[in-house]
């Protein structure tokens, strides 16, 4: 019996994990930070064709920022996709913080 699972896109599992944090408080702020944060890891996706969430890391959200200064984008909007990193970091379990843009 084959019991071969089809890996999932980022988008589903960024909202595996964003699903119950979207249903609780300011709903509209958090499914644009979470929207923000899918649009980031699109992007990252496609520079260095990571597969998994898992694979995100402190050069990708390092790339990211520069991408968003490149782009001339306003410190707040490099902070709220911080933010978005942020969050994910702590899906992750991950010790610590992504690294934050020098604004």
């Amino acid at each position: 019996m084959n019991h071969y699972k089809k890996p999932k896109n980022l988008r589903e599992e960024v909202y595996e994990y964003a699903s119950v944090y979207i249903r609780r408080g300011g709903k509209e702020g958090r499914k644009k930070q979470v929207t923000r944060l899918i649009n980031a890891l699109v992007e990252i996706k496609q520079k260095y064709s990571i597969e998994s969430i898992h694979q995100v890391g402190r050069r990708h959200v390092h790339w990211w920022d520069e991408q968003l200064v490149k782009q001339k984008r306003s410190s707040r909007t490099r902070e709220a996709y911080w933010y978005g990193f942020k969050l994910l970091w702590k899906w992750l379990n991950r010790n610590g913080e992504p690294p934050r843009p020098k604004i």
